[in-house]
C-alpha cells in the first residue's frame, strides 16, 4: 500500500473509533474533507471494504423528538476478525451482490435494488442467471416487495441494524402472534356468519317443501 493511501487508511479508521467504531459515513466524508479530496476519501472507503477492514450498514439516522427514526443513511464501522473472516467467505456472486447494493446511496432507499436490475449488473459481470435466481447473503441481504409503480416488485436491500436487535426480533413476533390472533378471529366470525347463512337456508327451503302448491311463502 503507497504511504498515501497507509495515511488515508489510519485517518478513516482513527475517526471510526472516535465515534466508539459507529458513524455515519457522510460524516466521516465530512471530517476527512479537509485533509483529503472528496474522490479519494471515496476510493479510499471503498478499499477498506474490499480489503474487509471496515463495513458499511444501513440504520436509522441519530435525532431526537419528531425526527428519531426518521430515515435510514449508510453507517460504517471496523470489522471484527469473526464478521470480515464470514464475509471473505462469501461466494463471489454473493460478495458482487453486496458490493452492489453498498453503491446504493439515493436517500429514500439506501443498501435497496430492484432484483430485476440487480440481477441485470451482476450479468454484466459475467454471473449466469442460475447464479443469481435465488441469491440471498444470510444476516445481511434479503427480499422484499414495494408497490410503487403501482404492481408488487421485488426488491434487494441490505438488512437494516436495527431489524437484527433481540428487541425488535421479539417485538415482530409479538406483533406476528397478535396478527395471528387476529385473522384466526376473524375465520371464527366468518364460520358463524356462514354457518348461520346455511342455517337459514336450510329452514327457507323446508318452508317452501311444506308450502301448498301456488302458495308462495
Amino acid at each position: 500500500m503507497r504511504k498515501e493511501d497507509a495515511e488515508l487508511r489510519k485517518s478513516l479508521l482513527d475517526t471510526i473509533m472516535a465515534m466508539k467504531n459507529s458513524i455515519p459515513k457522510e460524516l466521516v466524508k465530512k471530517q476527512l474533507e479537509s485533509r483529503y479530496p472528496p474522490d479519494v476519501i471515496v476510493r479510499g472507503i471503498t478499499e477498506a471494504i474490499s480489503d474487509y477492514v471496515i463495513d458499511q450498514f444501513v440504520d436509522y439516522a441519530p435525532g431526537e423528538g419528531e425526527f428519531a427514526h426518521s430515515e435510514l443513511i449508510w453507517y460504517l464501522r471496523i470489522l471484527d476478525k469473526e464478521d470480515s473472516q464470514n464475509l471473505q467467505a462469501l461466494k463471489p456472486v454473493a460478495t458482487a451482490l453486496l458490493r452492489l447494493l453498498y453503491e446504493q446511496e439515493t436517500p429514500e432507499h439506501p443498501g435497496e435494488m430492484r432484483v430485476e436490475d440487480a440481477r441485470a449488473k451482476l450479468a454484466e459481470k459475467g454471473y449466469a442467471k442460475s447464479e443469481t435466481k435465488y441469491l440471498s447473503v444470510k444476516d445481511r441481504v434479503d427480499t422484499f416487495c414495494r408497490l410503487d409503480t403501482g404492481r408488487p416488485e421485488e426488491w434487494f436491500r441490505v438488512i437494516p441494524e436495527y431489524k437484527k436487535s433481540a428487541e425488535y426480533k421479539a417485538a415482530k413476533e409479538e406483533s406476528d402472534r397478535e396478527l395471528e390472533d387476529i385473522i384466526a378471529f376473524q375465520m371464527k366470525i366468518l364460520d358463524i356468519e356462514e354457518e348461520e347463512m346455511d342455517k337459514r337456508a336450510r329452514v327457507r327451503a323446508k318452508k317452501k317443501q311444506k308450502a301448498p302448491s301456488g302458495q308462495s311463502l
